[in-house]
């Protein structure tokens, strides 16, 4: 019978057995840093020991163990006799997922890093466990940390992989389909940082040790580059050329490359940085998250406004372009927009001082 002990005054282990089909027996152990942990997993592993003893367990018995690291996949299948234990996660569905077509390296690298957060969050639940109940506890987790839209996309993503999961019959029906999407805001506010604010913002970054101490170089980029954030994560020392201060932009969402200037005051601190990584990208390898987590404290900290974001730095460099004389088409080149209309909004995210009736 399972039983409790304290273990080197760190918390109790259970001690228990399970069986096998062939008569042979195994002796395993759980730790938990409460009492309360061990007396609670205590009763499910005495039905594990029980059952299994009796030859009585059932699949959906072994799953939930599985689930809780009572037992291994292997153990589980020794514990049922011939019947494989066909036990499945989202992991398993990534081959197949990768294999989709019809999307551009700009997307894949996009939803890669969702699929990370998605699979790591999900890499103990079975796929015979994933329910509408526990895909809405995920978006919940999520709001801690994006907004609506990103949680959008990673539903659309689950709910992609689970549809494979049908197909192979791994799952009856995909429980994804159940989960709404969450309304995005329309009236999303979208501005350029004002002169100060840019200035105290850059001056922060300048004191962060965020990014491992590349905040400065990361966010200065962002701001003389106007590049987005999957393109300055893939930017390749050989994408920069010193001599005629030129920077080529790979990959972008009209799947052709640009090119544009290298400022002076970046080409200074790019050349300082240029040679602190170890492989040929310009910066180390960041999760995207990071960089936007990254902003948002170096926001924080120097007292700015909560509308401006990551992206803000790119639509300061559009609206700055513009304001300062460079032609609506010429930006359109410079910040690789497929339409013109896209580029057209940057004529409103500049924020004014000027009051136009003043005219009147």
């Amino acid at each position: 019978m399972a039983r409790i002990s304290a273990y080197k005054r760190l918390g109790f282990k259970i001690i228990y057995k399970i069986y096998f089909t062939d008569g042979v027996q195994k002796t395993k152990y759980r730790y938990y840093k409460t009492k309360a942990l061990a007396l609670k997993a205590c009763q499910d592993i005495e039905k594990l020991e029980y059952n299994s003893r009796e030859g009585t367990v059932t699949k959906e018995q072994l799953i939930f163990c599985l689930k809780h690291k009572y037992i291994s996949p292997e153990e589980g299948t020794k514990i049922l006799g011939d019947k494989p234990l066909n036990v499945y996660y989202l992991k398993d569905l990534l081959l197949e997922w990768e294999q989709i077509p019809g999307k551009s390296e700009t997307t894949r690298d996009s939803e890669n890093c969702r699929i990370t957060t998605i699979l790591k969050y999900f890499e103990n639940t079975t796929l015979e466990h994933i329910d509408d109940n526990t895909i809405e506890e995920y978006k919940r987790a999520r709001y801690q940390r994006v907004n609506a839209g990103s949680i959008n996309k990673e539903i659309a993503i689950i709910r992609a992989m689970l549809d494979i999961a049908v197909r192979k019959k791994w799952i009856p029906t995909n429980p994804a389909r159940d989960v709404r999407y969450e309304k995005v805001r329309l009236n999303k506010i979208r501005r350029a940082f004002y002169e100060d604010e840019l200035e105290k913002f850059l001056n922060t970054t300048q004191q962060s040790t965020l990014l491992r101490n590349w905040a400065h170089p990361v966010m200065t980029t962002f701001y003389y580059t106007g590049m987005r954030r999957s393109e300055l994560l893939r930017m390749r020392k050989e994408d920069i050329d010193f001599q005629k201060r030129r920077i080529i932009i790979r990959g972008n969402k009209t799947e052709s490359s640009r090119t544009i200037g290298l400022a002076k005051k970046l080409k200074t601190i790019l050349l300082n940085i240029i040679n602190k990584t170890d492989d040929n990208y310009v910066f180390p390898h960041f999760h995207p998250s990071s960089l936007t987590y990254a902003f948002q404290r170096i926001r924080k900290t120097a007292n700015l406004n909560n509308e401006l974001t990551l992206h803000s730095l790119r639509h300061t460099y559009g609206s700055y372009l513009l304001e300062r004389g460079a032609s609506l088409k010429k930006t359109q080149t410079l910040l690789g927009h497929k339409r013109i209309a896209t580029t057209e909004r940057y004529l409103h995210v500049m924020p004014r001082d000027d009051i136009e009736e003043d005219l009147l």
